[in-house]
């Protein structure tokens, strides 16, 4: 009987130290960030390595005689000049009228893709200032973008996420107040190209604007920023159905091909890639694929 209890405690000893023992290993992309988050590197300039240049000018030729206005000429003794003939009037050219833009204004909603309902909306409260997430509608920020009503479906560009007037003890907006809202490459990716069969994912982020249709570009983001790691980045990504409302993103690759563009999320931060079965691979915390929803104001 002795030797039993010696035994049961033996086992309940164990099994307490199991317990109380922390949990190691990282599931999720976002936790391999958190010493990252944690600190306050300087932010990364791109352009700090571009040397300033002085340009030489020139010193502009001294009038010449024909150039001297009539109160000058009278002035040194000379005869007025000749009057020119004018042979007609010149041409104006017509330019086409721009196409109309509209400016709207509201809250993204993120959905999942399979129909399974609403997960929450684009948050006033990115992680660290770095990376945007989803949180119910209470801290829902209004985002608005510039979209051509000629036509269904087209680019929503100048996204932009708007000022949140809180108090400075809150978590919100992005570092260094970045309003323009992009896709920046995420930090493991091995290159700024996203495909089919590649885990390489992006992070949607404040970012520094680029031209429609750029290439990744080494402009300044708030990842960067907030993490002392240079990553390229790209604005003019989102696309628009005024028809479904649907939000979608289109990157572009280094060669200028434009892949398949993904949305999904891992725990309530937000990403996209061409493959979210690659990702999860690698990071294997469950990912939702997501549909983006835009509700007007």
């Amino acid at each position: 009987m002795r030797g039993f209890i010696h035994l049961f405690s033996l086992v309940a000893l164990a099994s307490t130290a199991v317990l109380s023992s922390p949990i190691t290993g990282c599931l999720s992309e976002l936790c391999g960030s958190t010493d990252l988050f944690e600190s306050s590197p300087s932010p990364v300039d791109p352009a700090a390595s571009i040397a300033n240049v002085d340009i030489p000018t020139r010193s502009l030729p001294d009038h010449g005689v024909e150039q001297l206005t009539n109160a000058e000429r009278f002035a040194r003794g000379l005869p007025p000049k000749k009057p020119k003939l004018i042979r007609g009037s010149p041409l104006r050219r017509t330019q086409a009228s721009p196409a109309p833009v509209n400016t709207l204004r509201g809250t993204l909603r993120v959905d999942r893709a399979d129909g399974g309902g609403t997960l929450g909306y684009l948050s006033k409260r990115p992680f660290s200032g770095a990376q945007a997430r989803y949180e119910d509608i209470s801290n829902a920020v209004t985002v608005s973008f510039k979209f051509d009503p000629s036509g269904t479906s087209g680019p929503a560009s100048d996204f932009t996420f708007e000022s949140v007037p809180t108090p400075q003890s809150l978590d919100t907006g992005f570092k260094n107040s970045y309003q323009i809202l992009g896709l920046v490459q995420g930090r493991d990716s091995t290159s700024s190209d996203i495909a089919p069969a590649n885990f390489n994912y992006l992070y949607i982020a404040g970012t520094t604007q680029t031209s429609p249709g750029a290439t990744p570009q080494n402009v300044s983001n708030s990842y960067s920023d907030a993490t002392g790691t240079a990553r390229t980045a790209e604005s003019e990504v989102w696309q628009y159905n005024s028809d479904t409302k649907e939000i979608s993103l289109q990157w572009v690759n280094t060669g200028g091909s434009t892949p398949q563009t993904l949305i999904w999320t891992q725990g309530t931060a937000l990403y996209a890639g061409g493959d979210s079965s690659a990702f999860a691979s690698k990071y294997p915390s469950p990912v939702t694929l997501l549909k983006l929803i835009f509700v007007p104001a």
